[in-house]
């Protein structure tokens, strides 16, 4: 009974372990607070998306991991950095899809350790899983085949050149 209890104990605690059953539940519960976070850096409040399927108009926030390492030189986010975007359907502030990445150290190391998430505006989630997840879906095969032009698989002016037609922040 008590190895039982270490065991779970250590699966609880320990990231490395946690990359094999981390799941679009677990995401949701990372993000939980998210509109607690700072926005992301040069993309204040609510603004214009700059390209499907971040549009019309978009909300970013960062955890304080990945906050913290925006400042940093390369800009490669660390494990338990949290990305989260909401997308609005109109001004009036209707919620579309709500789309999150975090890294999870060991999760997929091919693709940046990123786990994919998109919830609709009741939190369910409609897309989830590392890239190298065959149960993942094509969604976020979507997800990781335009960020990976990003640096760290994150798009933001400043960390990758975004197609200069598109009027971003």
């Amino acid at each position: 009974m008590v190895w039982a209890l270490s065991f779970w104990t250590l699966l609880a605690c320990n990231d490395k372990v946690n990359a094999r059953i981390y799941s679009s539940a677990r995401l949701a519960e990372d993000i939980e607070a998210y509109e607690e976070w700072d926005h992301a850096p040069g993309w204040p409040d609510v603004h214009a998306g700059c390209e499907d399927p971040h549009t019309p108009i978009v909300e970013i926030w960062l955890n304080e991991v990945a906050f913290g390492a925006m400042a940093t030189e390369p800009k490669v986010l660390p494990d338990t950095a949290a990305l989260v975007l909401q997308v609005w359907l109109d001004e009036q502030g209707t919620e579309g899809t709500l789309l999150a990445m975090r890294k999870v150290e060991g999760i997929d190391p091919d693709n940046g350790d990123w786990f994919w998430g998109a919830f609709d505006p009741e939190g369910a989630a409609v897309a989830a899983g590392a890239a190298s997840d065959p149960d993942a879906g094509p969604s976020v095969a979507d997800c990781v085949g335009c960020h990976r032009s990003g640096v760290d698989f994150v798009r933001f002016p400043g960390m990758v050149a975004l197609d200069p037609s598109v009027a971003c922040p």
